[in-house]
């Protein structure tokens, strides 16, 4: 099975050896079936079919009951939490929000660039000689996504399978659930504004041009390649399956977050009902 790292050490070596190698068609027909393999194995693991889940309806009707109670009465009530969380709502729907933003941009960012790159490479005969390197927009896309994922880790307890906690501390007061709902509608309405099919179909997109280009190499029609053409070719293989990676995660970790809420607010519900 491939992982994340082994596409790594593939894109590094081409990386390394593009502007050293005299043979660039020899390091091509070594490395880019293998990258090109292991990239099919891997991205079609993370465009998810699981429904989206909506945070429950019953958001007004429980700010109000929850207003009729004193904070400090309801404190050590049950309340459920995605597995490991170590903050309140309000602190983690900030950064899951801008995480969700991130990933909801693959296919306008990521996966469009870069298929829009394979396109030009099939297409026109030119665009092998392309020196513009492509880098400094991966970089980008990396440090924004590598910053978004460790906003979201921060609120969590490295190693934690804990999902239960109490009111008390997944809310810091009565009149923070609306900033709570507020947040927690807009991820789960960011993430569910992609399109699954429509991505799906970008992903056969991208890995039908890249069985183009290995046929193609094979038929030595990239003799002359730019080593920027050649390093565009592996990174952007590479960026693509990162964020495939990183839409999963935050579409899953929206999915729980939403079920937790949810569980909450249902469970306070059931509680209130015995009060009256």
């Amino acid at each position: 099975m491939t992982t994340l790292k082994s596409l790594e050490r593939q894109k590094n070596v081409i990386a390394l050896e593009a502007f050293l190698s005299l043979d660039v068609q020899g390091l091509l027909k070594n490395t880019l079936p293998e990258l090109v393999a292991g990239l099919k194995d891997y991205v079609f693991r993370f465009a998810p079919n699981t429904p989206g889940v909506q945070l429950t309806p019953r958001q007004h009707e429980f700010i109000t009951e929850v207003s009729k109670h004193s904070y400090m009465d309801i404190t050590p009530l049950a309340a459920s939490i995605p597995q490991g969380l170590n903050v309140t709502y309000l602190e983690y729907s900030g950064p899951l929000l801008e995480a969700a933003k991130h990933a909801a941009a693959i296919l306008s960012g990521a996966m469009t660039s870069y298929s829009t790159f394979l396109a030009q490479l099939v297409t026109n005969t030119d665009a092998k000689f392309n020196t513009i390197s492509l880098d400094r927009l991966h970089k980008e896309l990396a440090d924004k996504r590598v910053k978004a994922q460790a906003d979201v880790a921060a609120c969590f307890k490295a190693g934690s399978t804990k999902s239960e906690s109490t009111y008390g501390e997944v809310i810091d007061r009565n009149v923070d659930w609306k900033k709570v709902f507020q947040s927690a509608n807009d991820a789960t309405k960011v993430m569910n504004t992609v399109d699954r099919v429509a991505l799906n179909k970008k992903i056969r997109e991208c890995t039908d041009l890249l069985d183009i280009v290995i046929t193609k190499m094979e038929k030595n029609e990239f003799e002359g390649m730019s080593p920027e053409a050649i390093i565009n070719l592996s990174s952007g293989a590479y960026e693509m399956a990162k964020e495939l990676e990183f839409f999963s995660f935050v579409y899953y970790q929206t999915i729980a977050y939403a079920e937790a809420i949810n569980s909450t607010v249902n469970r306070f519900m059931q509680i209130n009902e015995n009060w009256k």
